[in-house]
């Protein structure tokens, strides 16, 4: 079972700037995905914050190639507990610079 997993999706034309192009489903029982592009090669963190804005769970990807990929959250925090049913911010960040903010509800 994986509890967090991201895959490179190939193809299509190159990638003229950083951008999340998907988060969902929304709302969600339990996993979310997140799909974004890269244009350049970068490190790729996932930090999911709580409604007071703590950090909940934070997922290194590590350096990612250019292209089209995807970042999954389990609906855990970080010590494996489910988290809450509630409102959570997701934040995607490239090189330590945040590609945005995007809104997720997690239902139970």
């Amino acid at each position: 079972m994986t509890v967090d997993g991201f895959t490179a999706v190939d193809d299509g034309p190159p990638i003229a700037s950083d951008a999340i192009e998907f988060m969902g489903p929304n709302p969600t029982m339990g996993a979310a995905t997140m799909a974004f592009a890269l244009a350049h090669e970068g490190r790729v963190q996932m930090r999911i914050h709580d409604l007071a804005g703590r950090v909940v769970r934070r997922i290194d990807a590590g350096s990612m190639s250019p292209g089209r990929h995807r970042l999954s959250w389990d609906g855990r925090d970080q010590d494996g507990l489910a988290s809450r049913a509630g409102l959570y911010f997701v934040r995607l960040e490239v090189e330590g610079r945040s590609l945005g903010v995007r809104r997720l509800v997690l239902q139970h």
